[in-house]
């Protein structure tokens, strides 16, 4: 049993894994009524009032981590590895309102039965066997590994969202209709 606490304690993380922070409801600074995006210095400079609408302006965790990070530069940390659930790819994919919906549950399970689980299914398992139980998840999949896809940060409380984007001329679109 010692052998094994010492090689967990000696153990040091490799990888980070985890969503994209740009999808949080308070990523951004913003109003917290009519959601406008603000840089810190224009809310400062508005005196965290929204021009629009009067209400407070927010400041977002993006900019308030800045702070932080230039107070205290973080000390050498293991690389961070953004993805997107599973779940969500497959609802965009299929163009659904959720992924609790039968058509989303169904594909999922597929996925999982055939690759293991989801982390493989975003890492490591070849698109091209992903394209073979589907063909738009396997595409939307490789967007993601190669950073083909645009976030649209959330702010004052509304909630960020991914897309994909457009594929090179001669590829095949992203809108559910792979």
């Amino acid at each position: 049993m010692r052998g094994v606490l010492d090689a967990v304690a000696g153990a040091r993380i490799a990888m980070n894994a985890g969503f994209f922070p740009e999808e949080g409801k308070y990523n951004r600074t913003a109003c917290i009524h009519c959601f406008c995006h603000y840089s810190l210095k224009e809310a400062e400079a508005l005196g965290w009032r929204c021009p629009e609408d009067g209400k407070r302006i927010k400041k977002g965790v993006a900019d308030r981590a800045a702070e932080l990070a230039a107070a205290a530069p973080p000390e050498c940390r293991p690389p961070y590895l953004h993805i997107i659930p599973l779940g969500e790819i497959i609802v965009r994919v299929l163009g659904t309102a959720s992924p609790a919906t039968r058509r989303c549950g169904a594909l999922y399970a597929e996925l999982l039965a055939t690759f293991g689980d989801e982390i493989t299914i975003l890492t490591a398992a070849p698109t091209g066997d992903i394209r073979a139980v589907h063909p738009g998840v396997g595409d939307a999949v490789e967007a993601l590994r190669i950073g083909r896809i645009t976030l649209h940060p959330g702010g004052g409380g509304r909630y960020g969202y991914f897309s994909f984007e457009e594929p090179a001329a001669g590829g095949r679109p992203r809108d559910g209709s792979i």
